[in-house]
């Protein structure tokens, strides 16, 4: 965690007080991975539109 603290250029502390635990910030991480995964695909074409994956 301080290492990810460090790359992202703020402070361990910083870093805990929005992510309190590891778990967290994996979710988080996926999440944001998930919805630029899915925009990506939405500006090729390449999803239905009437229906997208959960």
């Amino acid at each position: 965690m301080k290492d990810t603290a460090k790359r992202a250029g703020i402070s361990y502390t910083g870093l805990l007080r929005h992510f309190p635990r590891k778990e967290e910030l994996l979710v988080a991480l996926l999440e944001a991975r998930a919805l630029q995964s899915t925009a990506l695909l939405e500006s090729a074409g390449a999803l239905d539109p009437r229906g997208r994956p959960p």
